[in-house]
């Protein structure tokens, strides 16, 4: 027979011990213990881009990567880039190849893939193999992997956007090629 004495150290023991169970997991399971830190990789950038909704302002609506850069309208050479693209300054934007501008072909643009929702561009770590599309609607705070017709990736994170008239009018993300 188990003696009272027993029983009520047993049951003190055993109130730590869920006490340090409870603590343990409110600070394990908190708001603040998931906002941990994320580091963007070696070799990444930061760029901001607005929506392409006026054709004679394109400069600032493309990111390449490859250093790789849009110096003018036809664009069918620049394989490496993206563009926040809209038909109109009230319509939903989408990140899109360029291969849709001036007639070029699909082969010879990138593609691109949604990897969801991550905290920073360092959690971007696989390379999908399937699921890749020429054209998608961006997402705030999801990854994306993209890949070239020469077999190299590149990844971007989408950080933050600013929003007009309920449409998105800025996006900025982080980059980096090769990955």
């Amino acid at each position: 027979m188990i003696s009272r004495k027993f029983k009520l150290a047993y049951w003190k023991k055993f109130r730590w011990f869920l006490s340090f169970l409870l603590f343990l997991s409110w600070f394990c399971c908190s708001d603040t213990a998931r906002l941990r830190s994320c580091a963007d990789p070696l070799g990444s950038d930061n760029v901001t881009i607005t929506a392409c909704a006026n054709p004679n302002n394109f400069f600032n609506c493309y990111f390449c990567f490859g250093n790789k850069t849009i110096s003018g309208p036809d664009t069918c050479r620049y394989n490496y880039c993206y563009e926040l693209y809209a038909t109109s300054a009230s319509a939903s934007r989408v990140i899109r190849s360029i291969y849709f501008n001036n007639g070029c072909s699909p082969s010879n643009s990138g593609s691109i893939v949604d990897v969801g929702l991550v905290s920073c561009l360092g959690e971007v770590n696989s390379k999908p193999s399937s699921g890749a599309v020429y054209t998608l609607t961006p997402a705030l705070h999801h990854g994306y992997v993209v890949s070239f017709p020469n077999g190299t990736f590149g990844r971007f994170f989408i950080d933050s956007w600013t929003e007009a008239s309920g449409v998105v009018s800025k996006i900025s993300i982080t980059r980096q090629y090769p990955f």
